[in-house]
């Protein structure tokens, strides 16, 4: 009887273990999701916090994504009612309502006045601003002010400089060949935001908002060819921030492919410092022919779904190109040296020959 007693009492154990496992360890893969899903959405918060909401919904699909590839990739291994998980939902959709209620504003047009800036209203409309009448703030325009288009406002002039604090970032980074694709974005998003909220009360061709629409075009034109001139250098399979911007399966299999390229480069290497050429051959054939089948698949799979001027898709289809030569290479050198050696056992064998007859005619 107490055998059976201790028995029920270790299988209770057994249950409530594994049952209280599964409601409160959530793996290092999952927990990985829900870190980076709070963080877009720390994101998201800040950008409606500080007026800049427009941006907030990339960052809340991003953590959406995370969310969702949980119960995509995990399903059956955590307890779906985990309270880590039920509160990044809340969350999420804390987040989605505020925006939703934030929708209906943003469709007036109003704009965030940030802390010293006042605007003036007609009185029979006070929740409209009137850019027309804003009162002069002390700002620091770092733009000058241009003469012969009437003055832009001080929201205006504050956008601008917001643009330009961005544009710096963008800059600074393109000179290491980095991607700052937020930054660049936020300044795009107070160019066009001039646009949204003061419509009418500017010349569009004032000369400093021309200027600026051309800072962020040389911005971004800098930032991706700094970045492809990086890249383009860098060994793809060592550099995996080469294909950040893309879908990551899409990159992983693009890593793939210059893992196996190296693997045929490091033989060709190899095979030239060889006094043997021949004898890899047969070894670089097979390296280049899984090499050209997993690069053939690729496009296959994603027809379509890729740029191919991407410094990513280069970089494989250059070195491709150029093992696909230096395999040939190989054979012609192995070859002329097979027909070397050929001519040189016949020569040698010729010698022999000439020895025997003189032998014996002696």
């Amino acid at each position: 009887m107490k055998h059976i007693v201790l028995f029920a009492l270790l299988f209770t154990i057994m249950v409530f273990n594994f049952g209280e496992a599964l409601s409160q360890d959530l793996s290092a893969n999952i927990m990985r999701r829900v870190n980076a899903a709070n963080l877009e959405l720390d994101k998201a918060e800040e950008q409606i916090r500080t007026g800049k909401s427009e941006l907030a919904p990339a960052k809340l699909k991003t953590a959406q994504t995370e969310y969702d590839n949980i119960f995509n990739y995990y399903k059956g291994s955590f307890d779906p009612d985990h309270p880590i998980l039920v509160k990044l939902k809340e969350r999420i959709e804390k987040i989605k309502k505020q925006l939703s209620e934030g929708s209906a504003q943003a469709a007036q047009k109003t704009d965030p006045v940030t802390t010293g800036e006042k605007t003036q209203t007609k009185a029979t409309d006070t929740t409209k601003e009137t850019p027309q009448t804003e009162t002069t703030v002390k700002t620091d325009n770092t733009v000058p002010k241009s003469q012969g288009y009437g003055e832009l406002s001080a929201n205006i002039r504050r956008r601008i400089n917001s643009a330009d604090v961005q544009l710096k970032v963008v800059n600074q980074r393109a000179a290491k060949g980095e991607r700052s694709t937020e930054a660049l974005n936020t300044a795009k998003a107070e160019y066009k935001n001039i646009f949204n909220y003061y419509k009418g009360s500017f010349d569009p061709n004032h000369p400093d908002i021309i200027a600026l629409k051309q800072r962020i075009d040389n911005a971004e034109k800098a930032m991706n060819e700094g970045f492809a001139k990086k890249n383009a250098t860098a060994s793809l399979e060592s550099n995996p921030a080469a294909v950040e911007d893309l879908p990551e399966k899409m990159g992983d299999d693009l890593i793939s492919i210059a893992g196996t390229l190296r693997t045929l480069e490091n033989r060709l290497d190899t095979a030239n410092k060889s006094g043997n050429p021949g004898s890899y051959v047969y070894g670089v054939n097979d390296d280049l022919k899984y090499a050209t089948e997993k690069f053939e698949q690729f496009n296959s799979n994603y027809k379509g779904q890729f740029n191919p001027a991407h410094v990513a898709y280069v970089q494989i289809e250059t070195r491709l190109k150029n093992g696909q030569k230096a395999v040939a290479d190989l054979e012609a050198r192995a070859g002329a040296a097979e027909k070397a050696e050929q001519k040189s056992q016949q020569a040698a064998e010729l010698i022999r020959i000439k020895s025997v007859q003189k032998h014996l005619s002696d």
